[in-house]
């Protein structure tokens, strides 16, 4: 999966061609971790991911950390300003990742 995470712009699309589409590549990249990874792996792969997510949009290495119950996500999320371009953006990416954390965290 480095490699493709590597890749550029145009060898992601030619590939996502060749498996039937963006849905198909994604499907069959999920597939690809679920069969030949192990769970700690896979949890490494998310945790990279939200971390970077949410980095992304705003948040400090602070408040990733906190986030460690539903009731801190929860208490994030309801304390943003969604009226400020920061906070809409932060908003929003808490929104994309929710069901990631919350499997994440029960992993």
């Amino acid at each position: 999966m480095a490699g493709l995470a590597a890749s550029g712009e145009g060898a992601v699309l030619a590939v996502s061609n060749l498996v039937g589409g963006i849905d198909q590549l994604i499907a069959k990249a999920q597939g690809f971790m679920a069969n030949y990874y192990t769970e700690q792996e896979q949890a490494g792969v998310l945790a990279a991911s939200l971390t970077k997510s949410l980095e992304k949009a705003g948040f400090s290495q602070a408040q990733i950390a906190a986030l460690q119950t539903r009731a801190d996500f929860r208490t994030l999320l309801e304390s943003i300003d969604i009226n400020t371009e920061q906070g809409a953006e932060q908003f929003a990416a808490l929104l994309t990742v929710q069901q990631q954390l919350q499997t994440f965290k029960h992993t």
